[in-house]
């Protein structure tokens, strides 16, 4: 199902080979779980954290389907701890297909020293194609309970990928 927009790609991967896959898959998302927001008093333009930073989750997709759970802790965990921030702000998930290292959750504010053209503020993605039965219907189940709408956006001006967003929370991104 997801496989066919984020495909493996083992040769983008990181070469060792990791043992112990049980402990190294449940330190991923305690990581997840433990990773520090950004101090809330401060601007925030395309502040964003990545799982998946030597890109293991091109090995395959078991792989990259831990990576994207760890992903969606952290948003959820973000979505948590909300209140401390003022608006407006974005939160959202972009998974890109050609590499799993590129994957994170964005936190974005109105920020004057990195939005400037071409970065504005809110970030849009017009050119994906929002509300893809299957991949809100896989994300709604990682992000409950949150309302969740997916997009695929095929490229242009910004590498192929997958949005994850909620509507509820903060600026939307379509």
């Amino acid at each position: 199902m997801l496989d066919q927009y984020l495909p493996a790609r083992p040769w983008l991967a990181q070469r060792r080979i990791i043992r112990g896959k049980k402990s190294f898959f449940a330190r991923i998302a305690r990581r997840a779980d433990r990773f520090a927001l950004p101090a809330p008093d401060e601007l925030h333009g395309f502040w964003h954290w990545h799982a998946d930073f030597w890109g293991n989750g091109n090995r395959g997709w078991k792989y990259r389907a831990r990576y994207i759970e760890a992903h969606c802790i952290a948003f959820k965990k973000f979505a948590e701890n909300l209140h401390q921030y003022r608006p407006p702000y974005q939160l959202y998930i972009c998974l890109t297909r050609e590499d799993s290292s590129t994957d994170a959750v964005y936190f974005d504010t109105p920020d004057p020293k990195w939005h400037k053209p071409p970065n504005e503020f809110p970030f849009k993605s017009p050119d994906a194609e929002w509300g893809i039965a299957e991949l809100e219907e896989y994300f709604s189940k990682l992000l409950a309970p949150h309302r969740i709408r997916c997009g695929h956006r095929e490229g242009g001006k910004y590498p192929e990928a997958i949005m994850i967003y909620s509507p509820d929370i903060g600026v939307p991104i379509e």
